[in-house]
């Protein structure tokens, strides 16, 4: 009877937002932050895990702790069609110049 519940619950529909980020730089990110939630420290080219969330815009506030420095992303606006309230996604994160973040935002 429980391995028939736990089967019937893994089979269930998705609802919400999973998001990971990809540092894709050469940079240890010593912490990355989406709308204030923390992933952590991210070494060069690592793929954190996913975190749920109830929706999501292709661009978000993103934060990225490097040693002393911090680098953000702030969107000027946020508009409908770049929307997401279900799905997996991923953020790839690039540090430019040292001083800017490229945000590339992926379907899983």
């Amino acid at each position: 009877m429980v391995v028939a519940s736990l089967f019937l619950f893994s089979c269930q529909e998705q609802t919400g937002i999973q998001l990971r980020i990809e540092n894709a730089s050469n940079l240890r990110f010593d912490e990355v932050l989406v709308n204030n939630v923390s992933y952590g420290a991210l070494e060069a080219n690592e793929v954190s895990a996913y975190l749920d969330f109830e929706y999501i815009y292709t661009k978000e506030y993103v934060k990225v702790v490097i040693g002393s420095k911090v680098i953000e992303l702030i969107p000027e606006d946020f508009r409908k069609e770049d929307y997401r309230n279900d799905g997996s996604y991923k953020y790839v994160i690039d540090i430019l110049h040292n001083k800017w973040i490229d945000l590339k935002f992926q379907s899983e």
